[in-house]
């Protein structure tokens, strides 16, 4: 039986995707959990954009190659735990639609799932003026040509975090996670000063989710880095000395990684949730 053509196409294409995707969620696990001690990452920003830009052009030209395991199809957080395999074009599609999915996620140890109600998504990057003006004309599209207003800010790169209220109470706090399941850090966000630990007022609905960013205002952020530079010194000077460091207790101890120990808010970082 005679391939169609767009598959012979799309089989040259095979091996480049497969590049693609196995070093985007490596790109992935060394951002979200393999963080190294200077904080950076082997890829820029700027380069996992051109990366993932460059993967979800090769699905859109070519949708046989999108697969349950590619990073387009999920959203940050773990990357899957066994590599992605390259999508079998010459397969049966409805066969392979049946199958289950092989990559799975799952959120870093130390905390329990938590899977969203309504998937968290991410924001797309654009690259270019035609970009945008593409994604005003989906927009406007949807609205039916109506008039509508547009507001441009700056983005806050921060933690992306979602708030359950149930009953005016705070009930669950969680991270974005791969967009279907994130990690339950209620005690950990309950520390943050600027989230409520009960809405203000009566008219607010039985269950309410709110999503934002959490962030270090970068003014905190200098004095908090400043303050660790300052305690260092005094450590080596003592040391140097002989007599035992006397460090100053710092504004800015930071929240715990893992769950066992809640810091009282006074003693957090100055987070700040931002409501998208």
């Amino acid at each position: 039986m005679a391939k169609n053509p767009a598959e012979n196409s799309a089989s040259a294409y095979q091996q480049e995707w497969s590049d693609l995707v196995r070093r985007i969620n490596a790109a992935r696990a060394e951002y979200y959990d393999q963080v190294s001690d200077t904080g950076t990452t082997s890829l820029s920003d700027a380069q996992y954009d051109v990366l993932f830009s460059r993967l979800q052009s090769l699905e859109a030209r070519f949708p046989q190659l999108i697969h349950p395991g590619s990073p387009t199809q999920t959203v940050g957080g773990a990357a899957p735990q066994n590599d992605t395999a390259v999508p079998d074009l010459d397969a049966d599609l409805d066969a392979e639609q049946k199958q289950p999915t092989t990559a799975t996620t799952a959120p870093a140890t130390g905390f329990a799932p938590y899977r969203h109600e309504i998937p968290m998504q991410s924001i797309d990057d654009v690259f270019s003026y035609q970009e945008v003006d593409a994604w005003f004309e989906r927009v406007s599209r949807g609205l039916d040509r109506a008039e509508f207003s547009l507001c441009a800010e700056v983005k806050v790169d921060g933690l992306a975090m979602s708030l359950t209220y149930r009953d005016g109470a705070l009930a669950v706090g969680a991270t974005r996670g791969d967009g279907v399941t994130g990690e339950d850090v209620t005690a950990n966000v309950a520390t943050i000063a600027t989230v409520p630990a009960h809405l203000a007022g009566d008219s607010w609905p039985a269950a309410i989710e709110i999503r934002g960013e959490v962030y270090i205002p970068s003014a905190d952020f200098a004095r908090m880095n400043q303050e660790r530079i300052e305690n260092n010194q005094a450590y080596q000077e003592a040391t140097d000395a002989g007599r035992k460091p006397r460090l100053r207790s710092s504004r800015f101890s930071p929240i715990p990684e893992t769950p066992p120990r809640v810091r009282s808010s006074k003693r957090t970082p100055r987070l700040q949730l931002r409501v998208l």
